[in-house]
């Protein structure tokens, strides 16, 4: 007895215009982003910026960093991005405003601005004071 299983190809949400600049994307991050010289921040930088990432001053993004969709990325001013992070940007996200997050995190919601937050799901654990001039 044989059953027969309808199954009806799913529509996918994106178009296809976004779907060829991801793949853009994800062929230039596997390569030239992936491999470029640590010293060369401005470098990654100006890839993301490229796609559509907003990129604030005096920021740090590590080459191994993996970022799916980079035009939905706000990385603010002072802020960076460390090795092996992974960067789910399907929809907006926005990193900055003297937040931690720790390592091995997992962040589905908002944080709030200078917390230390870890964990899995991620939970806000300390506020982070702003440290004054001793002299």
């Amino acid at each position: 007895m044989s059953e027969k299983i309808w199954l009806r190809p799913s529509k996918s949400p994106w178009s296809l215009k976004i779907k060829i600049k991801l793949s853009l994307w994800l062929l230039i991050q596997k390569t030239i982003f992936r491999f470029s010289p640590h010293k060369l921040n401005f470098f990654r930088i100006f890839l993301l910026k490229l796609f559509g990432a907003k990129i604030g001053n005096n920021c740090f993004i590590h080459q191994s960093v993996n970022i799916y969709m980079p035009w939905n990325l706000e990385i603010g001013t002072f802020s960076s991005i460390d090795f092996d992070a992974i960067i789910y940007s399907i929809s907006k996200i926005k990193i900055g405003k003297m937040g931690v997050i720790g390592a091995r995190s997992v962040v589905t919601k908002n944080m709030p601005d200078s917390y230390i937050s870890f964990g899995n799901p991620c939970k806000p654990y300390k506020i982070r004071e702003p440290q004054k001039d001793t002299i």
